[in-house]
């Protein structure tokens, strides 16, 4: 149905069938991204060339159009206890997605760029929601016997 590449550069020539969701119900295709702050590029990316599938997980899309905090249905922390909405925006820059600082509590503490191992966390409410959009559209389009 669709194939969650998180965390994970997908050269967009690796597949010959598989293509590149376009939005947030497309079925049969791939979502890929890899989150650092705006503007930081971490040196052992400096050398690859950043041709990959990217989606931005805030508003599902792969072009560089801004998703703004408000689009962003919560973030969960390491316990995975309490959501956190609104805690970043989101936007496809070079390959790779770009956010500003996510602010949660203790946050100002946070003083990584490379948010690249909260892919998941920090989209996880969106990434939930968008899982049954999808299954909604696939049971719309294959409805069970």
């Amino acid at each position: 149905m669709v194939a969650y590449v998180l965390g994970w550069p997908v050269p967009k020539e690796y597949f010959t069938d598989l293509k590149m969701c376009e939005d947030s119900v497309s079925l049969h295709c791939l979502c890929s991204w890899r989150t650092y702050r705006k503007g930081f590029v971490p040196n052992y990316l400096s050398e690859e060339s950043r041709n990959a599938f990217v989606t931005n997980p805030l508003n599902w899309k792969t072009d560089a159009s801004y998703a703004p905090k408000s689009n962003h249905k919560g973030a969960v922390l390491y316990k995975f206890n309490t959501i956190y909405p609104a805690t970043n925006d989101a936007r496809i820059s070079n390959g790779l997605l770009w956010v500003k600082k996510p602010i949660f509590p203790w946050s100002f503490m946070y003083l990584t760029r490379n948010y690249h191992p909260g892919d998941i966390n920090l989209f996880y409410i969106n990434i939930r929601q968008n899982v049954e959009q999808r299954l909604h559209a696939y049971y719309k389009k294959y409805p069970p016997l």
